[in-house]
């Protein structure tokens, strides 16, 4: 597990898992912590309908981080991992930022 410099406001950190895929990839993931965590204060459902899905998977698309049961995770080389930690970083807490502002 990675420990990052990301944090949610209550000052608890992203975690990431590093993972290796069958076809030799990384699987960098935040195993759903970004959405849990979210749904301490926050309705999550409402961010995989309607207006807030478009938001999420605009999120997700720029940052090239796919969304698979409500966790967030990215597959990258070893070469560009710091890429694929700052890109999932930011994408997890633009996505907790968007349950946040309902």
């Amino acid at each position: 597990m990675l420990r990052t410099q990301f944090a949610f406001p209550d000052g608890d950190r992203l975690p990431i898992t590093v993972t290796e895929t069958e076809d030799g990839y990384l699987r960098l993931s935040d195993r759903g912590h970004t959405v849990m965590h979210a749904s301490y204060d926050h309705g999550v459902d409402a961010l995989f309908v309607g207006e807030n899905r478009t938001r999420l998977e605009g999120i997700l698309r720029k940052a090239g981080v796919e969304q698979h049961h409500g966790a967030l995770r990215v597959d990258t080389r070893a070469k560009d991992l710091s890429d694929a930690v700052l890109r999932l970083g930011q994408a997890a807490m633009s996505v907790f930022e968007l349950a946040s502002a309902r």
